[in-house]
């Protein structure tokens, strides 16, 4: 069966519609910003109909892609906590993120990882579907799928490079550490770089951290302490179990009330929160769909 085909089947849409889909996909998205340190970050969240293909190709292509067992990101089980805890015992911890992850992904990329298997044709196809301003969008599905395995021979890479070393990657923050300060090479920010440029990434410089032993390191927003605990801003410590903050919870239960109910609010940076509480509390997070689920018509909890 055809891609096309397989896509019109899969979401009862005329294989027509969905090649008109793909030529103006650039309008069938809802775009808003959210403030970041520094400036604005652009979210293009996939209307209906496009979210439906992107789902359909999630299912088809893009959840089945292979990913390196050193990222820590969009697959089941994976989470900042995780992340973070493969480096509790390192006296040195380094820490790195790739510039406009998303949108610097590009055709090339795209192209080298599914032309082999689904042909050129096929691949213009699912680009112009899964693509935003000729990269990645922030807030669609398949982004993430597509990063995690465009990243699969970098992460090999820089894990074969740096043997000794513990490395992970949570989406665009790259992690190493060492278990031992003897260990460490002080070329690893150069290394990093260097295989991140021949991969076609950059770093952002101003991102780049590096902590020592009888300091707090800070890993994808958790903070492991001197003690080897891990804490993190708006969360708490409580018998070594990281747990959310009640603020943190009070605010989150107030926006997914005013955006499910009162119909206000930017749903991307509520699901983004709502994924957060999930990786630290999961009992939490399912008595908040428990609570708004019968509000739920756009699918919010899934």
């Amino acid at each position: 069966m055809e891609l096309i085909e397989w896509l019109a089947k899969a979401t009862g849409y005329d294989a027509g519609y969905i090649h008109d889909l793909a030529k103006n996909s650039e309008s069938a998205y809802n775009v808003f910003y959210i403030r970041k340190k520094g400036g604005k970050r652009e979210i293009a969240e996939p209307r209906e109909p496009l979210m439906k293909v992107m789902r359909a190709l999630n299912d088809l292509i893009f959840r089945k892609l292979k990913v390196s067992k050193y990222a820590t990101a969009y697959n089941k089980g994976d989470g900042i906590l995780k992340n973070a805890s493969r480096h509790k015992r390192a006296e040195i911890v380094y820490s790195f993120d790739l510039k406009s992850f998303f949108p610097s992904i590009a055709f090339r990329h795209v192209s080298e990882l599914l032309s082999k298997k689904y042909g050129e044709k096929n691949v213009d196809l699912i680009w112009r579907l899964v693509s935003y301003k000729k990269g990645l969008p922030i807030g669609a599905p398949t982004s993430p799928f597509i990063c995690n395995a465009v990243c699969y021979k970098m992460d090999l890479q820089i894990a074969k490079r740096l043997r000794r070393a513990v490395y992970t990657r949570y989406a665009d923050d790259l992690t190493v550490s060492y278990a031992k300060r003897k260990h460490d090479k002080r070329d690893v920010p150069a290394v990093i770089n260097r295989i991140v440029r021949d991969h076609e990434f950059r770093l952002n410089d101003a991102k780049t951290r590096a902590a020592w032993a009888g300091r707090a390191k800070c890993v994808t927003g958790l903070t492991i302490t001197a003690g080897r605990s891990i804490t993190a801003d708006r969360k708490i410590d409580l018998g070594g179990r990281v747990t959310v903050g009640h603020k943190y919870k009070d605010a989150l239960k107030k926006q997914i009330y005013n955006l499910l109910v009162l119909k206000k609010g930017h749903r991307q940076k509520i699901a983004g929160r709502l994924n957060f509480v999930r990786q630290i509390e999961p009992d939490y997070a399912r008595r908040l769909a428990a609570k708004y689920e019968r509000f739920d018509e756009v699918g919010f909890f899934e």
